[in-house]
């Protein structure tokens, strides 16, 4: 094989692995900002986040139900080690980009800014890694801000964060 032809088989090895590596990377600084976003250590940015996942590729819309939107991932996203199956928010503050408007004029006002993740597994198991992971769990009843977790079905749960 000629030398020319060596290495124009080695870039396209080589490419794929390089532009892999990268994704890798912008997965999990996503994985951490998504981490951030319900540990609720401020005000969470619901648009903000799933604005850059749209930008990047990392998740899709689904619906829009009265000014919540609802996201799925396009590829394997994890929250603390468990599989995302849907992202899903409302933000008072910024547009969610490239989505259709709500088909009501105006969300409801009592209606808090959040971001929920839904992952995978039983709501214990998640709670469990949310406390294991240093994440403050809500006490309404006493004032306290922090995440709230939630069972959906037998073996899907969410974590939530609202901002109010």
């Amino acid at each position: 094989m000629n030398m020319v032809r060596k290495l124009t088989v080695l870039a396209i090895l080589v490419l794929p692995t390089a532009a892999l590596a990268s994704s890798s990377v912008v997965i999990s600084h996503t994985q951490d900002a998504l981490l951030q976003q319900v540990s609720c250590v401020s005000r969470p940015q619901p648009a903000r986040a799933i604005n850059a996942m749209l930008k990047n590729k990392l998740v899709r819309y689904v619906a829009n139900d009265g000014g919540i939107y609802l996201f799925a991932p396009t590829v394997p996203l994890k929250l603390l080690g468990l599989p995302i199956r849907h992202i899903s928010g409302f933000d008072r503050d910024r547009a969610f980009e490239r989505t259709p408007r709500a088909r009501t004029s105006e969300p409801p006002m009592f209606l808090p800014q959040f971001i929920e993740i839904d992952v995978g597994v039983p709501a214990s198991e998640l709670k469990r890694r949310a406390l294991a992971a240093g994440l403050k769990e809500a006490a309404p009843n006493e004032g306290k801000f922090g995440f709230e977790v939630k069972a959906l079905d037998p073996n899907i749960s969410s974590i939530e964060c609202d901002g109010e």
